[in-house]
């Protein structure tokens, strides 16, 4: 009929008449990433600074591991997060279990590190203590992108900052110690009941063999 509108004007008529429905822009879900199939294929690493004593004693850091496989732990807390302290929870992990097959982690400075290399225009990334005690052991060493890609061990803070904070209360620990004769008791209880069963009944981990275990994880001060 040689009527012109416009495209806005046209919409808003088939809107108000029923004939057009607006789209909606939802944001892409996120799927969780599939668990690894064989318990000690990949372990998660992390560490929650808290009010763990709630204000009875000094402020505390948890550090741990979490089988991606089956949600096994081993947590142990420590003073602040320190390349000793990944070091502490590594060794106890491996002396109970063998060593992992990789280690997946966030890109904190303990794990990554970056330097000005001469002859190069921009930083470079260079081995920092405890990615050269993976490399030793023979630990692939996987960095996260973002927080949600270490959804498993961001779940345990969740549940640590819930129930191991009231039985850290229940048993009145005020120190470093104390608080870590609770995290035991609560261990033992989260490995009994909160696993999963993995895909797989294989176990990934490898026997320490000849390695000096003690020697790769010290403390080397630069």
């Amino acid at each position: 009929d040689g009527i012109k509108l416009s495209v806005e004007t046209l919409r808003g008529w088939m809107l108000s008449e029923g004939l057009w429905q607006r789209k909606r822009h939802r944001d892409k879900h996120r799927q969780r990433r599939p668990r690894r199939s064989c318990f000690g294929e990949m372990v998660q690493a992390d560490a929650s600074e808290h009010d763990w004593l709630e204000g009875r004693g000094p402020m505390l850091t948890l550090a741990g591991l979490i089988d991606d496989a089956t949600d096994r732990v081993i947590l142990r807390f420590h003073e602040s997060e320190t390349t000793e302290a990944y070091m502490d929870v590594l060794e106890r992990w491996i002396r109970r279990f063998g060593r992992p097959v990789s280690w997946y982690s966030d890109r904190h400075g303990i794990f990554r590190a970056e330097e000005t290399v001469a002859g190069y225009d921009e930083k470079q990334s260079v081995a920092t203590q405890f990615s050269r005690a993976l490399s030793e052991l023979r630990m692939e060493l996987i960095l996260a992108g973002s927080p949600q890609a270490k959804g498993r061990i961001e779940r345990l803070w969740n549940t640590c900052q819930d129930r191991l904070v009231k039985e850290l209360r229940l048993a009145g620990a005020r120190t470093l110690e104390e608080a870590n004769a609770v995290l035991e008791k609560f261990m033992q209880w989260f490995n009994r009941r909160c696993t999963n069963k993995p895909a797989s009944e294989n176990d990934a981990h490898r026997a320490i063999g000849n390695l000096d275990l003690k020697a790769i994880l010290s403390i080397q001060h630069e």
